[in-house]
């Protein structure tokens, strides 16, 4: 599926200038971080529309991270209606990884739920 010019990928590999393995994927199977281990990669993830983390895992010779993204979705929008019962609401953020390192960007949003065009207080200063 996708429009003209676009592929679907299950996963993307990256080598970081650090020489780190990084994973791209959609959705893991069981804990992310667990898989990050696993596969001796750094992984990000998307599809957790209610998580919006970085966790970290330390094995004796090196340091893993995942980094759930969280989402861009319209939650009022009806294709998710299903989760209008779920505790866990969609997170409005997105990611980038800095030099290696996993940095999450929030999305502040207004008193109606929509993003308000500013980024969050936590987001590196890139030259801007």
């Amino acid at each position: 599926g996708g429009g003209d010019g676009w592929e679907w990928k299950e996963r993307v590999n990256v080598l970081l200038p650090t020489g780190d393995n990084l994973i791209y994927q959609h959705q893991s199977s069981g804990p992310t971080i667990a898989n990050a281990a696993h596969e001796g990669a750094h992984i990000i993830e998307g599809h957790q529309h209610g998580q919006f983390e970085i966790q970290y895992r330390q094995s004796v010779n090196k340091r893993y991270w995942a980094l759930i993204s969280g989402c861009l979705i319209d939650a009022d929008a009806y294709a998710f209606a299903y989760g209008k019962l779920f505790p866990k609401k969609p997170v409005i953020g997105c990611s980038a990884v800095i030099d290696g390192e996993p940095v999450l960007i929030a999305m502040p949003r207004d008193r109606k739920g929509r993003y308000t065009g500013k980024l969050g207080s936590n987001v590196p200063n890139l030259g801007r």
